[in-house]
């Protein structure tokens, strides 16, 4: 069952409806503030801090799953993995999508993934396998440190990727937007003298500044700062 949120009582006093054990119980938090309950200032930025502090205990105590939804051609090259149809994902940018994007070099592809909340986009390189998967969580975390994200956010978004389970497709907005990127990193790839000069870390970033129609033309950056109570 997950705590409450705290509530704020007309004595200025910070109570727990449930404070179970997880999370501070309001004694430990007065003694981190150096003040007794009673003399806690309740003033905007101290209510706005329990508010978010509730959120994220409320957050990490969720189901820890990520639903990743392949295509038919990628579901086929990962196998013995988990299938979950109706799996409700517990991170913040929801549901992620994947799917093979073929480049202008012979053999040579990469998975794109795409979170269906914010458009986020990570690549991973290779043809589609169970290796991906822990590649793509790794690439995940890293562009959301990248973002400078609260630490604590971030790292319970870790702790919700840990579990990650396989899914078909559903929503056709987010494949048209992964299209639409897809389209970007074989001209990308292309423009390379090499394969092995692609910046990868920089082609993602470039990735999610671009504009996208389902985002009213905002880009993943900005969604997932949204997201994360940015």
């Amino acid at each position: 069952m997950s705590p409450r949120r705290p509530v704020i009582t007309p004595g200025n006093e910070a109570k727990s409806e449930a404070p179970g054990e997880i999370g501070e119980r309001p004694e430990s938090l007065s003694v981190s503030l150096g003040l007794p309950i009673a003399d806690m200032p309740l003033d905007a930025a101290l209510v706005d801090w329990l508010i978010r502090e509730a959120d994220a205990i409320e957050f990490s105590c969720r189901n820890r799953m990520l639903t990743l939804r392949c295509t038919q051609k990628l579901l086929k090259r990962v196998r013995n993995q988990t299938m979950s149809a109706d799996q409700v994902s517990s991170t913040r940018l929801g549901d992620w999508y994947a799917n093979v994007v073929s480049l202008p070099y012979r053999g040579k592809s990469v998975i794109l993934f795409m979170a269906e909340k914010s458009r986020t986009a990570v690549v991973v390189e290779g043809r589609g396998s169970a290796k991906m998967i822990p590649l793509f969580r790794e690439r995940a975390i890293r562009h959301l440190e990248r973002l400078n994200l609260e630490s604590e956010r971030v790292e319970a978004e870790a702790r919700a990727m840990e579990e990650i389970c396989l899914g078909k497709t559903q929503n056709r907005s987010v494949l048209g937007s992964m299209n639409d990127l897809a389209w970007s990193i074989w001209v990308a790839a292309k423009q390379a003298t090499r394969y092995t000069d692609i910046d990868w870390d920089e082609l993602e970033c470039e990735l999610n500044q671009v504009p996208l129609g389902p985002l009213n033309y905002r880009c993943s950056v900005d969604m997932t700062r949204e997201l994360f109570g940015e």
